[in-house]
């Protein structure tokens, strides 16, 4: 028996194609908490609607792509397999295949999907920043969305240094009417 063969392509890609479709269904299947808190009303702008769509998105595409990225491979894995059709080979293939799912499941999900798309919500809270604004990024904004992403701000960290270690800012321009060294108050205190 090989170590892994062409048709153990299929299994990695349909495991790959799994955990896409949980990413997808994360961002379309809010909890209960979730929907209450994009469903109220606030001053100005609701940051937990903004974050949790942000969020949403950036699990769409995380999700997207590792269904790309299964298909490709049991693509690859049947173009593989015309030339070599291959004879049963009892029950070893097929745990070997029922292994390659859960690694190809526990590698998108649990290793790569996470920081992903706790990078991309980032990124993205920074563009509806940018976009609310004429092009500058809303500082309250940013704290407030920070704090909804559970950051605390540590105790006599200056606000530009604290958005910088959250978010990803070269060469964002930011508003804010004080200026980033000053403390803009109750939006995100310092613990």
């Amino acid at each position: 028996m090989k170590a892994f063969g062409t048709s153990d392509l299929f299994a990695v890609g349909i495991g790959f194609d799994l955990s896409g479709a949980y990413l997808l269904a994360q961002g379309l299947l809010l909890e209960p908490r979730l929907l209450l808190e994009k469903a109220q009303t606030r001053v100005g702008y609701n940051v937990a609607s903004i974050v949790e769509g942000c969020r949403d998105r950036a699990r769409g595409m995380v999700g997207v792509g590792s269904l790309v990225v299964g298909f490709v491979l049991q693509l690859v894995g049947y173009l593989a397999s015309i030339e070599n059709v291959q004879r049963g080979s009892g029950w070893s293939a097929e745990i070997v295949a029922v292994g390659l799912v859960a690694v190809a499941i526990g590698a998108v999900v649990l290793l790569a999907a996470r920081p992903l798309v706790e990078r991309e919500t980032r990124r993205l809270v920074v563009r509806v920043a940018v976009e609310s604004n004429d092009g500058y990024a809303d500082v309250p904004l940013l704290s407030l969305a920070a704090h909804q992403l559970g950051e605390e701000r540590r105790a006599g960290e200056p606000l530009g240094e604290a958005l910088q270690r959250v978010y990803p800012l070269d060469g964002v321009k930011m508003a804010y009417s004080g200026g980033l060294e000053d403390d803009p108050g109750p939006v995100w205190p310092a613990r």
